[in-house]
């Protein structure tokens, strides 16, 4: 990386002018200063690789897994496993018409190395588009259900010494309806406080090629939303990551003939 000097001088004289890599308000030390800013100096400097290997995984037994999330009421202070609560904010007629705003609507599943939201690394992403009725879905080899299979990057396997890897799996839900993601955490680690509660245990054998949550009430997984009323902050946050728009139709000409000269349509 090249480097620029400048001779500062002041009333003609030579300057020693020290900038420091820390502010006295920082919550991170010299190090990991010095660290951050050699992660953000690399990230400048080398192009992500955006079409990287992966390798399908499958569910690791032919048992079912059932896979429960709760939406949070926030005006009777109650979870139900539905669409249709104040929470989630769907209709029955949403529901059985399929809709835009139950169409465009979907889970998110992100597996991470670790809990520690200061240290980990995402490794994949992976989507249920296909949500039905109720908030409830079985994993199978025979359910067709999206997250049957993830698709775990080649070179974060070639990462590891051992046959199996244990990383952490979080959920949300876009709700397209009103615009918004619904985190869950783990009711399994429901009297937790540290940021391991939004997160699902998960070991993958690399040997096998195949994934298993990890967690006392399984083979029933449980995720409930997060309380909007007591973590506004949080989930305001986190809201705040992603944008909007509006996926409007297209307006088409009335007319059925175009006219080069005026580049317009009209009907003949």
């Amino acid at each position: 990386m090249p480097l620029i000097k400048e001779t500062i001088r002041y009333n003609n004289q030579s300057m020693n002018l020290k900038i420091k890599l820390s502010s006295s308000d920082a919550f991170t030390g010299y190090q990991q200063e010095i660290d951050n800013l050699t992660t953000f100096t690399t990230n400048s400097l080398i192009n992500p690789a955006s079409d990287a290997e992966e390798r399908r995984f499958k569910y690791f037994s032919d048992l079912t897994l059932t896979l429960r999330f709760q939406f949070y009421n926030s005006v009777s202070d109650t979870y139900a496993y539905s669409f249709i609560t104040a929470g989630a904010g769907f209709t029955p007629i949403d529901l059985s018409r399929n809709n835009l705003s139950v169409l465009n609507s979907f889970f998110i599943l992100e597996y991470y190395d670790s809990y520690d939201m200061y240290e980990q690394n995402k490794i994949f992403t992976t989507y249920l588009t296909k949500i039905g009725n109720e908030p409830i879905y079985e994993i199978t080899p025979t359910s067709e259900n999206q997250y049957y299979r993830w698709y775990v990057p080649i070179s974060y396997m070639s990462s590891q010494t051992g046959t199996t890897v244990t990383g952490y799996t979080k959920f949300s839900f876009y709700n397209a309806k009103k615009g918004k993601l619904h985190i869950f955490y783990n009711q399994d680690n429901e009297g937790m406080v540290s940021s391991e509660k939004m997160y699902f245990k998960t070991k993958l054998n690399l040997v096998n090629k195949t994934w298993e949550i990890l967690t006392p009430s399984s083979p029933t997984i449980s995720a409930r939303e997060l309380k909007s009323t007591t973590y506004q902050q949080y989930t305001d946050r986190v809201n705040d990551t992603f944008e909007n728009f509006q996926n409007l139709a297209q307006t088409y000409p009335s007319g059925n003939t175009f006219c080069y000269n005026s580049g317009t349509y009209f009907t003949r």
